[in-house]
């Protein structure tokens, strides 16, 4: 008997010309593909396309999977991927990012499941997300195995509206365990790391700011020593060579400006008298 269930690819954009080609090449197996566009100005739409004619030609008149472009204003990332969710065609989502990758130990296991009996009390899936930083991957420093729900039954949770660091949110059903890992080429030089800090921090501090969220020059100090000594002992960050210590240090430094900023936008508060 053959199952054989339907799933939708997911991935929310914005000038992803140098990542989203490798993305879509590997969502090659699903039956739609939803792209939600934040109105890109590079050569992200071109590259959608020639992958469109790509599947058509390569597997045959419809039989693969069919490209989907929606444009929506940039709501913020959870919300953002809800909406993308929404305009999925199918039960089961599977849902990444432009600088991710379904490596081939885990599109078996997807396609093990699909050609299996459904398991109605399952509502998601957990996969191991493995990072790739600067040069190497990191597989120590907290880094992994950086469990992610990414496949999940359209409908039984949903993304958390926070602005970074957006996590999927199971309402519904049991868990399940997908072996394989997604594969993340998250940050590909320091300076870019070094600007991802700076906007995510920001963000991270305006966010907290507004849940009421209070900070101190002694808990600013304390959190990022704490921070380095956790992801470079504890989590056997030197495990990782050059890049755990460097990891260390970054992530020290966020907690460091996450926690500056967010005292600044106090003590602006109070000064203002509000």
């Amino acid at each position: 008997m053959s199952f054989a269930k339907k799933i939708s690819g997911c991935i929310i954009t914005l000038n992803e010309e140098k990542t989203i080609g490798d993305a879509l090449d590997s969502l090659d197996f699903c039956d739609e593909i939803v792209i939600v566009d934040s109105n890109s100005t590079d050569r992200t739409h071109a590259i959608i396309k020639g992958f469109s004619n790509k599947f058509k030609t390569a597997k045959g008149a419809n039989k693969g999977p069919v490209i989907k472009v929606i444009q929506q204003k940039f709501l913020g990332y959870g919300p953002q991927k809800n909406f993308a969710t929404s305009k999925c065609s199918f039960e089961w989502v599977l849902s990444i990012d432009s600088d991710e990758r379904v490596s081939p130990q885990l599109h078996d296991s997807i396609q093990k499941w699909r050609n299996s009996e459904d398991d109605a009390e399952i509502g998601a899936y957990v996969t191991n997300r493995r990072n790739f930083y600067i040069d190497r991957w990191v597989y120590h420093s907290g880094w992994y195995p950086d469990r992610r729900i990414r496949f999940f039954r359209k409908g039984w949770g949903q993304w958390a509206d926070v602005q970074v660091h957006e996590l999927y949110e199971q309402s519904k059903g049991k868990t399940g365990y997908l072996k394989g890992d997604l594969l993340h080429y998250s940050i590909m030089s320091l300076d870019a790391h070094i600007d991802n800090t700076n906007r995510f921090t920001t963000a991270a501090a305006q966010e907290a700011f507004a849940r009421g969220k209070n900070s101190g020059i002694v808990g600013i100090i304390f959190r990022a020593f704490f921070t380095f000594i956790k992801m470079y002992f504890v989590k056997l960050g030197f495990l990782d060579g050059k890049s755990g210590f460097i990891l260390a240090i970054m992530s020290s430094y966020y907690s460091f400006a996450k926690y500056t900023k967010l005292w600044y936008l106090c003590r602006q508060k109070e000064k203002n008298g509000n």
